[in-house]
């Protein structure tokens, strides 16, 4: 650095500073590096508090948008639970309405059949449904007179006023047509919620209607358990419907979030509040962790911010204070110079010129940087043309491809002004008008669509009429087309719909045209195989059974008689087995030909299945219908049928009934010419047998194959009951399952009565159906164990039939997989014949099951003549001695004595013991001084429903109890 000083030396004139000293002294204020570093310091305090103040403002945000989630979930979780328990009630009115007790009752003004009916009904589906809560069963006329009401539920008294009467006076003000359609609303009935549905009575026209009334609240309770939050519902005046075993108290801490939603009525009025709590202390803890570790991210932040600020600060202004320095040693007479250091605006002062090269550097880099940008400013210009240019390209491209669109379209397509002149036609609009593009356009739409009504072939002149409320998919109108120029018509169907534009204005009309001609075709072809047998071309079975509907019900008002003939190949699967399924179809093909030369013009021939034939003989008695079948048998036997140079006799079995007005239904005509026909293959085949009443085995086989009928109609309608009947242990062993009991099965019949499986058991194992049953049987008993908390060891039947199969030993196994239920909670009882007649596939079934957790219980034991010997073969947990040993062992020492020994036999296998028919308490004890484990009857237990059975901690009692 350069120092230079001027003074006075020996009178020799100096120069000095002509600065004034006072003017030099800076006064004593705040310097300009303590100004900038307060500065510094008071951003990075305001910083933090705006840190501080956006955590704050955060976690308000996070809980208004749970509350808000929370409250859409209960929104749409409640929507779609009123929408469910909407349809069950729907499901329920139409399933009432069919039940012919309350057809017979309701049609024959019988009130009081009909109020017992409805109890009676309230109580089944009160009891066995589950998801619905009942409140009330109205029926009323087709006036919405009050008619009956179920007694249980809501207390009516006498009053006019039923429950949400506004839904009953809305339905009245309906046309006849709207009111067939179920409605529903929600409303109060003496300060308490009611969701009701009225259901039409009739499908076409209303001969009156089932008000179906329910709690919805007991269905919105479903709302705790799907979306996992506490629950409590409630009336607008603060009645409490529902509410939580866990619901908060009136101060709860922040550990719970709450949101409410209110449902209301048709009309706006508040009928529902549900409120809503959830656990939130998880989210809270997070959220203070969250908290701490941003304040503490933004603390260091901030502080880091600030020592690098002062840091560079410092640094930044060290010429500043080098030219301060400078400054005050001026009043000392002393100029230095300073280095070249720091921001321009703090050497700006000391070095002009150099500010003034800067300046010009600046100017060309302004200069420099204009240029750039004009530079860019032409780019982004040739770029936009480009653009605009393959804009254009595309524009054109879509349009032709639009045009080729429309020509490819199967339909006819013509688009029209809003005045209804044509503006386009694709080719098949051409070809179905006959008018071609160019000629149409310009021209009324009414003029080049020529269309009829079909019925009445009335020209159509406002196929485009209220244009404005249409839309595409409005339903098409069927119409004749009139080709222009040919007069040929062609059978379409059109919907004519607005176009619109960007601003939803209509800029035109669009109509398309559907060719009907093919579809026509089509259907008739269905129509054909939908009612006749691919194979032979015969009418199949369900057309032949619309047939004999036809004729049984003109049977009863005429004379006139007829004959119902059920024909059945007989040995037919031995050629089948033999030369292979084409033979077979052969087979059948042949026979169907020879029994057509056999009928009568105006006779029916059917092949209901397989080898299966039936034949209508129209104006036909007996013995007419004897002479032609016996042709028939001729006709049969003196056709030899050859295949692959081996030659078979053909043989066929008939059987005959008479259409009379004996019958209840066709379906019942059907099954007895079904069973003489199974009557005459018992008898020798190759032979006709004409149904009787007075044939006691015939009747027998009748009766079995109608009870496979109910089974039938049991299983598709839900009609089968289970039950459960406690079984008790005896002796004080301990117990790992709180409760045992065995699964009984029942049928109700359609009038709610219970069969006993003594009456169609028989008939299911005849006619291979058991295996269905048992099926049902462990599958709802798995569903029932599966939503049973406590541990209840259940014991299910199995036939011997089941347990013989593979496939459902593989149906089981499944079931119990899928179930996720405990598989030692599953005891399978099988007889003891059934497990002789079927030892080795018994051993298996029972082995597979065992090695899962299933027990065995071997039931009716010592009816057999040899138990004790096969005993060792099977691998049981329990005996279930026969009832017939055990009802009289308090007065038959004989009974005594055998009971005892199986007792005893039992136990030396490690084998627990169940004593059937306990019947009385002195029963009981003598079971118990012999050391039976286990006792089974009433004096122990009736058999309750399923359904109905709770397991009650307290007591350790079974009851009944409503569900």
């Amino acid at each position: 650095m350069e120092k230079q000083r001027l003074s006075i030396h020996h009178g020799s004139l100096t120069r000095r500073p002509s600065i004034s000293t006072k003017k030099l002294m800076l006064p004593k204020r705040l310097t300009l590096q303590v100004t900038l570093i307060a500065t510094v310091l008071l951003i990075g305090l305001l910083g933090l508090g705006l840190v501080f103040s956006t955590d704050t403002a955060y976690r308000k945000l996070a809980f208004k948008q749970q509350q808000e989630a929370l409250e859409k979930l209960l929104d749409i979780k409640s929507r779609d639970l009123i929408n469910e328990l909407i349809q069950r009630q729907k499901e329920l009115g139409f399933a009432l309405q069919y039940e012919e007790t309350f057809k017979k009752s309701f049609f024959n003004d019988d009130a009081r059949e009909l109020n017992f009916w409805l109890d009676q009904e309230f109580n089944r589906y009160f009891s066995t449904m589950g998801l619905i809560k009942l409140e009330k069963l109205i029926v009323y006329d087709k006036n919405f007179n009050l008619v009956s009401k179920s007694a249980r539920g809501l207390a009516m008294g006498n009053r006019d006023v039923v429950p949400c009467h506004a839904l009953l006076q809305h339905m009245k003000q309906l046309s006849i047509a709207e009111r067939l359609k179920p409605r529903s609303e929600l409303c109060l009935f003496d300060n308490k919620p009611l969701l009701a549905t009225i259901i039409s009575i009739g499908s076409m026209k209303s001969k009156g209607f089932i008000q179906v009334v329910s709690d919805p609240a007991y269905m919105l309770a479903n709302i705790a358990k799907e979306l996992d939050v506490q629950l409590q519902i409630s009336t607008y005046d603060n009645i409490i419907l529902h509410q939580s075993s866990d619901w908060p108290d009136t101060d709860p801490s922040k550990s719970f979030l709450f949101g409410e939603y209110t449902i209301q009525t048709t009309s706006g009025s508040p009928v529902i509040l549900i409120a809503a709590a959830t656990n939130i202390s998880d989210f809270y803890t997070q959220l203070n962790l969250t908290r701490q570790q941003t304040i503490i991210a933004s603390c260091l932040l901030v502080i880091t911010g600030l020592i690098i600020a002062l840091f560079i600060l410092h640094r930044s202004l060290r010429p500043l204070k080098a030219l301060h320095t400078a400054a005050n040693k001026i009043n000392k007479g002393y100029f230095s110079t300073i280095e070249d250091k720091g921001f321009p605006e703090i050497s700006t002062p000391i070095r002009s010129f150099n500010s003034m090269v800067e300046r010009i550097q600046s100017l060309i880099q302004d200069f420099e940087a204009e240029v750039e940008n004009h530079k860019k400013t032409e780019e982004k210009l040739r770029k936009a043309m480009e653009f605009a240019t393959e804009q254009a390209e595309n524009s054109e491209h879509q349009k032709n491809f639009l045009q080729m669109t429309l020509e490819s379209i199967v339909d006819g397509v013509i688009t029209t002004s809003m005045s209804g002149s044509v503006i386009s036609m694709n080719p098949v609009a051409e070809q179905l008008t006959g008018w071609s593009c160019e000629e149409a356009i310009g021209k009324p739409f009414v003029q080049v669509m020529h269309a009829l009504y079909k019925h009445s072939r009335k020209r159509i002149y406002t196929p485009i009429e209220d244009i404005e409320n249409k839309s595409v998919l409005d339903e098409p109108i069927s119409a004749l087309l009139v080709q222009h120029g040919s007069n040929i018509e062609t059978p379409v169907e059109y919907v004519a719909a607005p176009m619109l534009d960007n601003n939803d204005d209509i800029a035109g009309i669009v109509i398309i045209i559907h060719d009907e001609s093919e579809q026509r075709s089509l259907n008739r072809q269905l129509s054909f195989q939908a009612t006749h047998d691919a194979l032979t071309s015969l009418i199949n079975r369900y057309e032949f059974e619309h047939k004999l509907r036809q004729i049984f019900s003109e049977t009863t008002n005429s004379l006139t008689p007829n004959t119902l003939c059920y024909l059945d190949l007989d040995q037919f699967k031995v050629i089948n087995d033999t030369c292979g399924h084409s033979a077979g179809d052969e087979l059948l093909k042949q026979v169907a030909t020879l029994l057509k030369r056999q009928l009568r013009e105006g006779d029916i021939l059917a092949r209901l299945g397989g080898d299966e034939f039936g034949l209508l003989l129209k104006n036909c008695d007996i013995e007419h219908a004897k002479y032609i079948t016996e042709e028939i048998l001729l006709a049969i036997n003196n056709h030899s049928f050859t295949w692959d140079e081996s030659s078979f006799t053909i043989n066929i079995s008939i059987g005959i009934a008479a259409i009379t007005n004996d019958y209840e239904s066709p379906a019942e005509l059907l099954s007895n010419a079904d069973s003489a026909c199974h009557f005459a293959k018992e008898n020798g085949r190759n032979r006709l047998q004409v149904f009787t009443w007075e044939d006691d085995k015939l009747l027998t086989q009748q009766r079995e194959m109608h009870w496979v009928s109910r089974i039938n109609h049991a299983l598709e309608e839900n009609r089968f009951q289970l039950y459960f009947q406690e079984i008790l242990p005896l002796q004080s062993d301990s117990n790992k399952f709180r409760r045992h009991g065995e699964i009984l099965l029942r049928m109700i019949d359609k009038k709610g009565d219970i069969i006993a499986p003594g009456m169609f058991l028989p008939a299911a194992e005849r006619y291979n159906m058991i295996e269905t049953i048992d099926e049902w049987v462990i599958e709802e008993t798995i569903k029932w164990l599966s939503r049973t908390q406590n541990k209840i060891l259940t014991a299910i039947n199995l036939s011997g039939r089941s347990v013989s199969k593979k496939e459902f030993l593989n149906v089981v196994v499944t079931k119990i997989k899928d179930s996720n239920i405990n598989p030692e909670l599953l005891c399978f009882e099988i007889t003891e014949t059934a497990a002789i007649n079927h030892l080795d596939t018994a051993i298996h079934f029972m082995t597979v099951l065992k090695k899962l957790g299933c027990s065995f219980a071997l039931d009716d034991f010592g009816s057999g003549l040899s138990s004790f010997s096969y005993l060792t073969s099977l691998p049981v947990d329990y005996l279930k001695i026969d009832g017939t040993f055990v009802i009289d062992i308090d007065k038959d020492p004989m009974h005594y004595a055998m009971v005892k020994s199986i007792n005893e036999v039992g136990h030396v296998m490690g084998i627990k013991t169940i004593a059937e028919f306990a019947a009385s308490t002195r029963i009981i004890e003598s079971l118990r001084e012999i050391g039976v484990d286990h006792a089974q009857g009433y004096a122990i237990a009736r058999p309750i429903p399923l359904a109905s059975f709770e397991d009650d901690e307290d007591t350790g009692n079974p009851h009944l109890s409503a569900v």
